[in-house]
Protein backbone atom coordinates (compact mmCIF):
# COMPACT_ATOMS: atom_id res chain seq x y z
CA UNK A 1 0.00 0.00 0.00
CA UNK A 2 2.86 2.38 0.80
CA UNK A 3 4.28 2.07 -2.70
CA UNK A 4 0.88 2.38 -4.35
CA UNK A 5 0.26 5.63 -2.47
CA UNK A 6 3.32 7.05 -4.21
CA UNK A 7 2.27 5.96 -7.71
CA UNK A 8 -0.38 7.67 -9.79
CA UNK A 9 -0.51 6.92 -13.51
CA UNK A 10 -3.20 6.19 -16.14
CA UNK A 11 -1.69 2.76 -16.87
CA UNK A 12 -1.58 1.64 -13.24
CA UNK A 13 -4.51 0.54 -11.08
CA UNK A 14 -4.40 3.54 -8.78
CA UNK A 15 -5.09 3.47 -5.06
CA UNK A 16 -7.73 6.02 -4.05
CA UNK A 17 -8.22 5.19 -0.39
CA UNK A 18 -7.29 2.60 2.22
CA UNK A 19 -8.87 2.35 5.65
CA UNK A 20 -9.78 -0.14 8.35
CA UNK A 21 -13.36 -1.28 8.81
CA UNK A 22 -14.77 -4.19 10.82
CA UNK A 23 -11.25 -5.42 11.46
CA UNK A 24 -10.37 -5.54 7.75
CA UNK A 25 -8.33 -3.29 5.50
CA UNK A 26 -10.61 -1.86 2.83
CA UNK A 27 -8.90 -0.64 -0.34
CA UNK A 28 -10.58 1.58 -2.94
CA UNK A 29 -8.93 1.31 -6.37
CA UNK A 30 -9.60 2.01 -10.05
CA UNK A 31 -12.43 -0.06 -11.50
CA UNK A 32 -11.47 -2.29 -14.44
CA UNK A 33 -14.55 -4.03 -15.83
CA UNK A 34 -12.87 -6.06 -18.59
CA UNK A 35 -11.15 -8.71 -16.47
CA UNK A 36 -7.50 -9.60 -16.98
CA UNK A 37 -5.44 -10.38 -20.08
CA UNK A 38 -4.91 -14.00 -19.09
CA UNK A 39 -8.61 -14.84 -19.10
CA UNK A 40 -9.21 -12.86 -22.30
CA UNK A 41 -6.33 -14.58 -24.08
CA UNK A 42 -7.36 -18.02 -22.82
CA UNK A 43 -10.85 -17.56 -24.27
CA UNK A 44 -9.41 -16.60 -27.65
CA UNK A 45 -6.98 -19.53 -27.72
CA UNK A 46 -9.74 -21.97 -26.73
CA UNK A 47 -11.99 -20.64 -29.49
CA UNK A 48 -9.24 -21.09 -32.09
CA UNK A 49 -8.52 -24.63 -30.93
CA UNK A 50 -12.22 -25.54 -31.00
CA UNK A 51 -12.49 -24.23 -34.56
CA UNK A 52 -9.28 -25.95 -35.66
CA UNK A 53 -7.75 -22.63 -36.67
CA UNK A 54 -4.15 -21.53 -36.00
CA UNK A 55 -3.75 -18.77 -33.43
CA UNK A 56 -2.68 -15.60 -35.22
CA UNK A 57 -2.18 -13.33 -32.25
CA UNK A 58 -4.28 -11.69 -29.56
CA UNK A 59 -7.22 -10.03 -31.28
CA UNK A 60 -6.37 -11.71 -34.58
CA UNK A 61 -3.13 -9.90 -35.38
CA UNK A 62 -0.27 -7.88 -33.94
CA UNK A 63 -1.94 -4.47 -33.61
CA UNK A 64 -3.87 -5.31 -30.40
CA UNK A 65 -0.65 -6.57 -28.79
CA UNK A 66 1.23 -3.44 -29.85
CA UNK A 67 -1.47 -1.33 -28.21
CA UNK A 68 -1.07 -3.29 -24.97
CA UNK A 69 2.75 -3.20 -25.01
CA UNK A 70 2.87 0.57 -25.61
CA UNK A 71 0.73 1.07 -22.51
CA UNK A 72 2.81 -1.31 -20.41
CA UNK A 73 6.00 0.47 -21.47
CA UNK A 74 4.38 3.77 -20.51
CA UNK A 75 3.68 2.37 -17.04
CA UNK A 76 7.13 0.78 -16.70
CA UNK A 77 8.76 4.06 -17.70
CA UNK A 78 6.82 5.88 -14.99
CA UNK A 79 7.69 3.22 -12.42
CA UNK A 80 11.36 3.29 -13.45
CA UNK A 81 11.41 7.07 -13.01
CA UNK A 82 10.16 6.50 -9.46
CA UNK A 83 12.66 3.65 -8.83
CA UNK A 84 9.90 1.07 -8.47
CA UNK A 85 10.05 -2.53 -9.68
CA UNK A 86 6.82 -4.50 -10.04
CA UNK A 87 8.49 -7.94 -9.73
CA UNK A 88 5.35 -9.90 -10.66
CA UNK A 89 4.36 -8.60 -14.07
CA UNK A 90 2.17 -11.21 -15.80
CA UNK A 91 -0.99 -11.56 -17.86
CA UNK A 92 -3.12 -12.01 -14.72
CA UNK A 93 -1.87 -8.67 -13.37
CA UNK A 94 -2.75 -6.68 -16.47
CA UNK A 95 -6.38 -5.59 -16.18
CA UNK A 96 -8.59 -4.35 -19.02
CA UNK A 97 -10.07 -0.93 -18.28
CA UNK A 98 -12.14 -0.79 -21.44
CA UNK A 99 -12.26 -2.16 -24.99
CA UNK A 100 -13.12 -0.46 -28.25
CA UNK A 101 -13.09 -1.03 -32.00
CA UNK A 102 -10.38 0.65 -34.02
CA UNK A 103 -10.71 1.12 -37.78
CA UNK A 104 -7.54 3.08 -38.47
CA UNK A 105 -5.80 0.25 -40.33
CA UNK A 106 -5.32 0.65 -44.06
CA UNK A 107 -7.51 -2.39 -44.64
CA UNK A 108 -10.31 -0.64 -42.68
CA UNK A 109 -10.81 -3.93 -40.84
CA UNK A 110 -12.31 -3.60 -37.40
CA UNK A 111 -9.81 -4.35 -34.68
CA UNK A 112 -10.64 -4.64 -30.97
CA UNK A 113 -8.16 -2.78 -28.79
CA UNK A 114 -7.91 -2.76 -25.03
CA UNK A 115 -6.91 -0.01 -22.63
CA UNK A 116 -5.09 -1.72 -19.77
CA UNK A 117 -3.67 -1.06 -16.31
CA UNK A 118 -1.01 -2.88 -14.27
CA UNK A 119 -2.34 -4.28 -10.99
CA UNK A 120 -1.12 -6.10 -7.87
CA UNK A 121 1.90 -4.33 -6.42
CA UNK A 122 2.13 -6.80 -3.54
CA UNK A 123 5.67 -7.84 -4.51
CA UNK A 124 6.82 -4.45 -5.77
CA UNK A 125 10.04 -2.96 -4.48
CA UNK A 126 11.60 0.48 -4.31
CA UNK A 127 15.13 0.26 -5.70
CA UNK A 128 17.87 1.79 -3.59
CA UNK A 129 21.02 3.46 -4.75
CA UNK A 130 21.76 5.95 -7.56
CA UNK A 131 20.65 4.91 -11.02
CA UNK A 132 18.79 1.87 -9.71
CA UNK A 133 21.92 -0.25 -9.37
CA UNK A 134 21.58 -3.98 -8.93
CA UNK A 135 20.96 -4.94 -5.34
CA UNK A 136 20.58 -8.11 -3.35
CA UNK A 137 16.89 -8.93 -3.24
CA UNK A 138 14.89 -12.05 -2.52
CA UNK A 139 13.90 -14.13 -5.54
CA UNK A 140 10.18 -13.51 -5.98
CA UNK A 141 7.66 -13.62 -8.81
CA UNK A 142 5.81 -16.17 -10.90
CA UNK A 143 8.18 -18.89 -12.23
CA UNK A 144 6.93 -18.69 -15.83
CA UNK A 145 7.62 -14.96 -15.99
CA UNK A 146 10.66 -14.55 -13.77
CA UNK A 147 13.93 -13.33 -15.29
CA UNK A 148 17.03 -15.56 -14.91
CA UNK A 149 18.94 -13.03 -12.82
CA UNK A 150 16.14 -12.92 -10.25
CA UNK A 151 17.09 -16.42 -9.12
CA UNK A 152 20.60 -15.11 -8.47
CA UNK A 153 18.95 -12.56 -6.15
CA UNK A 154 20.88 -9.76 -7.86
CA UNK A 155 18.66 -7.79 -10.20
CA UNK A 156 17.02 -4.47 -11.02
CA UNK A 157 14.14 -3.07 -13.12
CA UNK A 158 15.41 -4.87 -16.22
CA UNK A 159 13.81 -8.02 -14.82
CA UNK A 160 10.40 -6.43 -15.45
CA UNK A 161 11.28 -6.13 -19.14
CA UNK A 162 11.93 -9.88 -19.30
CA UNK A 163 8.44 -10.42 -17.89
CA UNK A 164 7.09 -8.07 -20.56
CA UNK A 165 8.73 -10.28 -23.18
CA UNK A 166 6.96 -13.35 -21.79
CA UNK A 167 3.65 -11.47 -21.88
CA UNK A 168 4.17 -10.41 -25.49
CA UNK A 169 5.14 -13.91 -26.61
CA UNK A 170 1.96 -15.24 -25.00
CA UNK A 171 -0.17 -12.57 -26.68
CA UNK A 172 1.25 -13.28 -30.13
CA UNK A 173 1.55 -17.07 -29.85
CA UNK A 174 -1.18 -18.07 -27.41
CA UNK A 175 1.28 -20.05 -25.27
CA UNK A 176 4.27 -19.59 -23.00
CA UNK A 177 7.79 -19.33 -24.47
CA UNK A 178 9.32 -21.82 -22.01
CA UNK A 179 8.41 -24.95 -20.06
CA UNK A 180 8.93 -23.70 -16.52
CA UNK A 181 7.24 -25.92 -13.95
CA UNK A 182 8.49 -24.14 -10.86
CA UNK A 183 11.39 -22.30 -9.29
CA UNK A 184 14.59 -24.24 -10.01
CA UNK A 185 18.26 -23.54 -9.45
CA UNK A 186 19.64 -20.58 -11.45
CA UNK A 187 21.82 -22.68 -13.77
CA UNK A 188 18.95 -24.97 -14.78
CA UNK A 189 16.60 -22.03 -15.23
CA UNK A 190 19.04 -20.22 -17.53
CA UNK A 191 19.37 -23.38 -19.61
CA UNK A 192 15.59 -23.76 -19.90
CA UNK A 193 15.05 -20.16 -21.01
CA UNK A 194 17.98 -20.02 -23.42
CA UNK A 195 15.75 -21.05 -26.33
CA UNK A 196 12.13 -20.06 -26.87
CA UNK A 197 9.53 -22.36 -28.40
CA UNK A 198 9.08 -22.00 -32.15
CA UNK A 199 5.75 -23.49 -33.17
CA UNK A 200 3.17 -22.66 -35.84
CA UNK A 201 1.99 -19.47 -34.14
CA UNK A 202 5.59 -18.28 -33.73
CA UNK A 203 6.11 -18.74 -37.47
CA UNK A 204 3.15 -16.40 -38.05
CA UNK A 205 4.76 -13.58 -36.07
CA UNK A 206 6.40 -10.82 -38.11
CA UNK A 207 10.19 -10.63 -38.27
CA UNK A 208 10.07 -7.35 -36.34
CA UNK A 209 7.87 -8.93 -33.67
CA UNK A 210 10.25 -11.85 -33.26
CA UNK A 211 13.21 -9.49 -32.93
CA UNK A 212 11.39 -7.45 -30.30
CA UNK A 213 10.54 -10.54 -28.25
CA UNK A 214 14.09 -11.88 -28.51
CA UNK A 215 15.41 -8.49 -27.42
CA UNK A 216 13.30 -8.62 -24.27
CA UNK A 217 13.96 -12.32 -23.60
CA UNK A 218 17.74 -11.92 -23.56
CA UNK A 219 19.31 -13.83 -20.68
CA UNK A 220 22.04 -11.23 -20.12
CA UNK A 221 20.25 -8.20 -18.60
CA UNK A 222 23.03 -5.93 -19.90
CA UNK A 223 22.13 -6.90 -23.47
CA UNK A 224 18.35 -6.88 -22.92
CA UNK A 225 16.26 -4.12 -24.47
CA UNK A 226 16.03 -1.14 -22.15
CA UNK A 227 13.08 1.26 -21.92
CA UNK A 228 14.20 3.67 -24.65
CA UNK A 229 15.23 0.84 -26.99
CA UNK A 230 11.88 -0.89 -26.50
CA UNK A 231 9.86 2.28 -27.06
CA UNK A 232 11.80 3.10 -30.24
CA UNK A 233 11.81 -0.46 -31.61
CA UNK A 234 10.77 -0.83 -35.24
CA UNK A 235 8.04 -3.33 -34.31
CA UNK A 236 6.14 -0.72 -32.31
CA UNK A 237 6.58 1.86 -35.06
CA UNK A 238 5.69 -0.42 -37.98
CA UNK A 239 2.24 -0.87 -39.47
CA UNK A 240 0.58 -4.27 -39.19
CA UNK A 241 2.75 -6.60 -41.26
CA UNK A 242 2.70 -10.24 -40.32
CA UNK A 243 3.19 -13.46 -42.30
CA UNK A 244 -0.30 -14.27 -41.05
CA UNK A 245 -1.68 -11.64 -43.41
CA UNK A 246 -0.26 -13.21 -46.53
CA UNK A 247 0.26 -16.87 -45.68
CA UNK A 248 -1.91 -19.39 -47.52
CA UNK A 249 -3.12 -22.63 -45.99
Amino acid sequence: IRIMRELHHPRIVNLHEAFWGSGECIIVMDLCRGGNLYDKLEREVTAHEAAGRPFRGFGGGEVPSKHVVRQLLDALGYMQAHSVMHRDLKLENVLIKESFLDQSLESSAQCELHDVKIADFGLSKILKGPGGCNQRMTAVGTPTYVAPEVLDENYDERADFWSLGVILYALLCGAMPFDIQGIVNPAKHKKEVATIHEGLSWNLVSAEGKAFIRGLLTVDPNARLCLDEAIGHVWLRAEESSPADSASF
